[in-house]
């Protein structure tokens, strides 16, 4: 029962809340001028990365589509989940170092680049 719980928490926040975090965030953008700081480059940067790497998750799900899926153990998806755990890796890292800087995205950055690196292990655990 607890797993259960676990496992749809764990599904909740990452195929729900980790997109809407990135759109909540990109909106906080819009509305700051404080990004300009140099302060928020890590932060603005790690949103960039983890951004990127939710755009290729989309963008390799709507491929698979198209395509009828992927083979097992497909190189080019396991490419794919090289490529965005790097992102996201770097996302996780550019913002941890924004987090020591007051700014817009001091916290929003680091639960986007969480949330995009738990979607890509995963989606590599489930390959």
């Amino acid at each position: 029962m607890l797993t259960s719980i676990l496992s749809d928490a764990l599904f909740l926040f990452v195929f729900a809340g980790t997109p809407l975090c990135l759109v909540w965030t990109w909106i906080r953008v819009a509305r700051h001028n404080q990004l300009r700081d140099r302060k928020s480059w890590a932060s603005a940067a790690a949103l960039i990365l983890a951004t990127c790497s939710g755009l290729l998750a989309l963008g390799t799900y709507v491929f698979a589509g198209a395509k009828v899926g992927f083979a097992y153990y497909d190189p080019q998806l396991l490419h794919i989940f090289r490529v965005g755990l790097l992102l996201s890796s770097l996302a996780l890292m550019a913002s941890l170092i924004g987090i020591a800087f007051r700014n817009p995205l001091r916290w929003q950055a680091p639960v986007a680049s969480v949330g995009v690196l738990v979607f890509w292990f995963l989606a590599a655990i489930a390959e």
